[in-house]
């Protein structure tokens, strides 16, 4: 999975951007939650083990 089909993934459970920090991270807030740093490389693919603790993180499992 690339980074920018997760951040579709992301936006499509109701998560919204908050703000971008450093050049290549986001915040996401869902329900008054906030994410941890979400990385974004655009076309580069996520490393699987990162990939899986953004998923569990973000309940992102549906």
């Amino acid at each position: 999975m690339t980074y920018f089909d997760l951040y579709k993934k992301i936006i499509a459970n109701g998560w919204e951007v908050l703000r971008k920090i450093e050049s290549n991270h986001y915040i996401y807030i869902k329900q008054g939650m906030e994410s941890p740093p979400v990385p974004f490389h655009y076309d580069k693919e996520v490393g699987a083990r990162l990939l899986i603790k953004i998923i569990k993180d973000m309940d992102l499992s549906s």
